[in-house]
């Protein structure tokens, strides 16, 4: 078993069920969705997971 359980590659937060997902973004978008998340002190992953929680 791996440093995060038996789904390598992804963190144990995001459960065994979790599938890949691809976004697409240009440069512009990734920098602000990058700036965003460096200021919540959290990955651009886990920021757009919170961003679909919370529709």
């Amino acid at each position: 078993m791996g440093k995060y359980g038996d789904v390598s590659g992804r963190p144990i937060s995001v459960g065994a069920q979790a599938r890949p997902f691809t976004l697409r973004l240009d440069a512009v978008r990734r920098a602000k969705l990058d700036e965003a998340a460096r200021e919540r002190h959290t990955t651009p992953s886990q920021l757009m997971r919170e961003l679909i929680d919370a529709l």
